[in-house]
């Protein structure tokens, strides 16, 4: 027991300031896993949301078209993104992006490749 006495004495500034940096780098470097993936998984799905194009490419006999992924229920005034769920009140909008969409038929299958990235990292495909 004196051994050990003795060993404190000698070496117990030097415990006291390991507990201490201790528990400072514990209150410094504090990394919470699951909020950094709910964090990750809101920021993914807002840019999903934000790389929706809301149309798709159909194919008619030997036509491609243009159609719209927008839906208004029964008795609605806005209209709603099936893929997305963006809301939109400018019927307008919808149909000026339906003639952009088949003017670009190419800029929808990149987004459309985009957004299938960002799904996949979200589980969703």
């Amino acid at each position: 027991m004196a051994a050990f006495a003795a060993w404190l004495s000698e070496n117990g500034l030097v415990i006291i300031g390991m507990l201490i940096a201790a528990v400072a780098v514990r209150g410094v470097i504090k990394f919470d896993v699951n909020q950094w993936q709910n964090d990750r998984r809101k920021r993914l799905e807002e840019n999903l949301r934000m790389l929706c194009p809301h149309h798709y490419i159909m194919k008619e006999g030997d036509v491609f078209k243009i159609a719209t992924e927008f839906v208004s229920p029964f008795g609605a005034l806005a209209w709603q993104c099936q893929r997305c769920g963006h809301i939109s009140h400018d019927e307008l909008r919808i149909d000026q992006d339906r003639i952009y969409w088949a003017e670009n038929p190419n800029a929808l299958l990149e987004r459309q490749e985009k957004m299938k990235k960002v799904a996949k990292k979200l589980g969703r495909l």
